[in-house]
């Protein structure tokens, strides 16, 4: 984890850095204030065998984006990145930079052992199947495809 001044927050790029957990993160956050937090646009969808998560997320690389389960709640985090743009050459900005966060109470029947995610043109896809016999998993990361 790399701390650069003025806030700014970065884990990537160029060097491998390994995945922060949800208390470095959470940490993280408190130290940056609330006014730089922002919630990503969701729509889930319950089904009789899954749970089907969309988040918009625009403008990240995979790399960018950290999600865990935790005590059946689903936690999503995307740090902001660092540009290297000169400012006085920007000339539109169309995606939001700041701090994203989002968490998401799962059912009893969430099968956490089974949990797919993709990210594509801006969009984390995250599906959890439902079972009556699950293994439930906690404390644990998602790899996102």
């Amino acid at each position: 984890m790399k701390t650069q001044a003025k806030n700014e927050f970065t884990s990537y790029p160029g060097k491998y850095s390994t995945k922060l957990t949800v208390k470095e993160i959470q940490d993280f956050f408190k130290h940056i204030g609330t006014d730089k937090i922002k919630k990503p646009t969701t729509h889930i969808v319950e089904t009789e065998n899954q749970i089907n998560v969309k988040i918009m997320i625009p403008g990240v690389r995979k790399e960018e984006i950290y999600t865990d389960i935790i005590d059946d709640r689903l936690y999503i985090y995307v740090l902001p990145k660092i540009e290297n743009e000169p400012k006085d050459q920007l000339k539109d900005k169309e995606y939001v930079n700041d701090c994203l966060h989002c968490e998401i109470d799962l059912p009893n029947e969430s099968d956490t052992s089974f949990i797919h995610s993709h990210y594509k043109d801006g969009i984390l896809m995250i599906r959890i199947p439902k079972s009556k016999d699950r293994i439930k998993l906690n404390n644990r990361g998602i790899v996102i495809y």
